[in-house]
């Protein structure tokens, strides 16, 4: 930056910022981006209606007991109703259900 008269000459980024030249663009652009963001982030917290069971799970319950291999978990929605040994807990009729082994 040069120096004349006491007053610094440099790019005018500085002065663009302040006069809010530069601010309305950017301001546009992160407005939209938060947009889309929020949008998304609260599609993606709906749980689907109707029933899905996990089946082959490996279930850790945070007590302290040992993990549950081959475990059926159902959700129905988007709560869970049951969980279980796979050959106490079976999918209900009409149930999606994913296969988590592995």
């Amino acid at each position: 930056m040069n120096n004349r008269g006491g007053v610094n000459q440099g790019s005018g980024k500085v002065e663009k910022l302040k006069s809010g030249k530069v601010g309305a663009k950017y301001a546009a652009a992160v407005a939209t981006i938060l947009l889309v963001a929020i949008a998304s982030r609260s599609a993606a917290q709906v749980p689907a209606a109707g029933v899905v069971a996990f089946t082959g799970a490996r279930v850790i319950d945070g007590t302290g007991s040992a993990p549950l291999d081959q475990a059926t978990i159902v959700v129905t929605n988007g709560r869970i109703t049951a969980i279980g040994p796979a050959a106490s807990v079976m999918p209900p009729a009409g149930a999606t259900v994913v296969n988590v082994a592995g």
